[in-house]
């Protein structure tokens, strides 16, 4: 189930693959205080299977597009390798998007 205070309006983005509708699977920001910069702070996008360049695009997109810029996005793949949880998260440094591999061994519980 998802909550949108503007469930009319969908989230367009500029990406490399050009225009997208694009429903990230969370999102954390300020819909109370606009007045908070920045008011979007992280986009996530989790898969059971690997994450796809066009999951990678929605991503960088949030940071990149103006309407938004997110300053952190992230994507997980929980279920795709045995051992591990692979995620990455990006941000924005100035000049380009940088990535980081944040990956976390499950446990056998």
């Amino acid at each position: 189930i998802e909550y949108n205070r503007f469930f009319e309006n969908a989230k367009i983005l500029e990406t490399i693959e050009g225009q997208i509708v694009a429903r990230p699977d969370i999102i954390i920001h300020s819909r109370t205080n606009q007045e908070l910069s920045p008011n979007h702070i992280l986009v996530v996008e989790a898969k059971k299977d690997e994450i796809s360049e066009h999951d990678i695009n929605k991503i960088t997109g949030f940071i990149t597009d103006d309407n938004y810029n997110y300053l952190f996005g992230l994507t997980i793949s929980y279920c795709h390798n045995e051992e591990l949880v692979v995620s990455t998260l990006y941000y924005f440094n100035g000049d380009e998007i940088v990535s980081m591999e944040i990956n976390v061994e499950k446990n056998e519980n």
